[in-house]
């Protein structure tokens, strides 16, 4: 495949894990739990797929994904750029293939050009796993170790906390997709995003800052107001920038976006989806952010934000770049459309 033909799903992303892993209270400690740990990075479980973990003594720091057949040299470059703010991190390369026959001849390649100390490479097949490194046979045999269902105490506490990973990437990406329903829910979806607002910009956002953080569980009602809001730029980039400033909200909105995208009216999708690439973005979840953006751009490919966006993550942007172009904007430049 030429890299010009690489689509956005072929793009590495950079993902941090959830705070509860690296908070103290659980460490990643074998190769077992890396291999838990990485559906919950993700927000999917990879098959057929690269993921390169970078972690130091006390917590994993993030980890980037791409799909195996076009790991090459040609998309060497755009994964080590997402790793070049990582200073003295350790990395663990592992490969998600069909096989343990799989080839990964090119795997030294990949070790050598990345400037940080590879730890292990594992090869994961959907029955077996094993290091690539290591020679002794009584610890790690030709066949593999069982890669069994039980779940570590890492699983068990990544869900306790919430995480829930998609199946696979196709999963992920049809969350995002409008559904069927019925008559009567289809109506009330109708007269929900009916509503009009008649309220300047900034005292609209401050409305819907005051809701989503009540900490109660947001209406379809809720939903409605704040994608018809967001259709106004000024809007959706006051709200971008009280992401920024608090994670909390952060985490609301992008929680309430992904869970009912899927009911939005599809010539409101374009902004929500973007606003929800943007959360996702600022979380590091370079996945959901990719998956968010190509949501935008399908329903309208003339979507300034989307496309800006999309470049950034597909030439390996890290997010902290993101978050450093939305400090530079004040609130005030927001809403009067300066960001």
């Amino acid at each position: 495949m030429d890299i010009s033909e690489l689509s956005p799903s072929h793009v590495v992303g950079l993902v941090a894990l959830r705070k509860q892993i690296h908070s103290g209270l659980m460490q990643i400690s074998s190769p077992r739990e890396l291999l838990a740990s990485i559906p919950h990075m993700l927000g999917f479980h990879p098959t057929n797929s690269v993921v390169v973990v970078a972690f130091d003594a006390d917590e994993v720091v993030a980890a980037v994904r791409a799909d195996i057949e076009v790991v090459r040299t040609a998309m060497i470059s755009p994964l080590i750029a997402t790793l070049k703010d990582i200073d003295e991190a350790f990395l663990a390369i592992v490969y998600f293939a069909s096989s343990q026959e799989a080839t990964t001849d090119w795997q030294d390649e990949l070790a050598q050009l990345i400037e940080h100390s590879v730890l292990d490479s594992l090869l994961v097949t959907p029955t077996h796993w094993r290091s690539l490194l290591c020679e002794d046979v009584e610890c790690c045999p030709r066949e593999g170790h069982v890669l069994d269902d039980a779940a570590t105490s890492l699983d068990a506490f990544l869900v306790f906390n919430g995480s829930a990973p998609f199946r696979s990437r196709e999963e992920l990406v049809s969350s995002l997709q409008p559904v069927t329903r019925d008559e009567g829910e289809s109506d009330a979806i109708r007269q929900a995003f009916a509503q009009e607002t008649s309220l300047s910009a900034e005292h609209e956002h401050l409305g819907l800052i005051e809701v989503f953080a009540s900490g109660r569980e947001p209406t379809i009602e809720d939903i409605a107001r704040l994608c018809v809001a967001i259709d106004d730029f000024h809007i959706r980039d006051a709200l971008l920038r009280s992401c920024y400033d608090d994670p909390h909200i952060r985490s609301v909105l992008k929680i309430a976006l992904h869970s009912h995208i899927a009911i939005v009216p599809e010539s409101l999708v374009a902004p929500a989806a973007t606003l929800l690439a943007g959360c996702a973005w600022l979380d590091g979840n370079g996945v959901l952010a990719n998956v968010a953006v190509a949501r935008a751009l399908e329903v309208d490919p003339d979507y300034s934000l989307a496309q800006l966006l999309d470049r950034a993550l597909t030439h390996g942007v890290p997010p902290h770049v993101w978050a450093e172009s939305l400090a530079a904007v004040s609130m005030e430049r927001c809403l009067a459309g300066a960001a």
